[in-house]
């Protein structure tokens, strides 16, 4: 009979370190489980300590969207203030503020936590994520920042930049790339937070930010000057000696015209010669 209890108490024995041994996997799994919804319903049920537990397990989840964290952050601040603690309330409020400054809260949400909320949001403007672009001759470097971060929700910055319609390129949080500076460049970048949620971008592939290139240096135009040649010293310039010879072929032949018709005058007959003094007569030629 006493080797049959201590078998029992042995097998008892073996299935409590089974169950010991399998617990914390169980409850990890629960905790990687929580979701936003199990948190809301624990608040509302008075849970608050339990509710701040599952607001954390969840921005440790590893597939959050930019909303996700907002309701997350709503929610963590209400959660703080039910637990009296202003402190984390005041911070959560202003993570939300930098992620949406926009956000219309609920009118039940407490004075407390509206005035934080309001304050912050007075205070800077939305989350954003902005590029320096560094150009050189040969090269571009693209630095990505955050701007209005107070609450420090970014966990990583990222600019992808393209040459013309070349291939895309990363970097995080610099890229440097080989450009002309004659060249434009494309890029856009992205702020991830918690969880892989993107909290802001700049531009997109689709429609990227341009850095557009210098432009070329208009070509440069010599117009020749006309060329004037000095006044010839040569007395036998051949343009002179061609004019005189010209002028004077002329002057020969009006001398020459003269004599035929004073000679022809001379030998006409004496009955011819004597001609009546009148009008002159005009003979006008016609043209057919």
């Amino acid at each position: 009979m006493a080797g049959y209890w201590q078998l029992v108490r042995f097998r008892t024995s073996l299935l409590f370190f089974a169950l010991s041994a399998t617990l914390p996997c169980w409850g990890a799994s629960i905790a990687e489980g929580q979701t936003l919804d199990q948190a809301e319903s624990s608040y509302r049920r008075g849970r608050f300590l339990r509710a701040s537990r599952e607001v954390d397990a969840a921005l440790e989840a590893e597939a959050l969207t930019r909303d996700d964290l907002v309701a997350l952050m709503e929610l963590r601040a209400r959660v703080a203030l039910a637990l009296g603690d202003e402190e984390r309330m005041r911070a959560a409020a202003v993570a939300l503020a930098a992620l949406d400054p926009q956000r219309e809260l609920s009118v039940a949400i407490r004075p407390e936590l509206r005035a934080a909320f309001e304050a912050a949001r007075d205070e800077g403007g939305a989350l954003a994520v902005v590029v320096d672009v560094e150009r050189t001759a040969t090269g571009a470097t693209l630095t990505a920042r955050a701007e209005h971060d107070p609450a420090e929700l970014v966990r990583g910055l990222r600019v992808e930049a393209r040459v013309g319609e070349g291939e895309w390129q990363s970097g995080e949080p610099t890229l440097e790339l080989e450009v002309v500076d004659t060249e434009d460049l494309a890029y856009h970048a992205v702020a991830v937070g918690p969880g892989g949620a993107r909290l802001a971008e700049l531009g997109s592939a689709e429609a990227p930010q341009i850095s557009a290139g210098r432009a070329p240096a208009p070509p440069i135009v010599v117009e020749a000057a006309p060329v004037v040649e000095p006044p010839s010293d040569d007395p036998f310039d051949l343009p002179l000696v061609v004019g005189l010879a010209v002028g004077g072929a002329v002057l020969i032949g009006v001398v020459i015209a003269i004599v035929a018709v004073v000679a022809s005058s001379s030998g006409a007959p004496d009955d011819q010669r004597e001609t009546a003094v009148g009008p002159p007569t005009i003979v006008v030629w016609s043209m057919p």
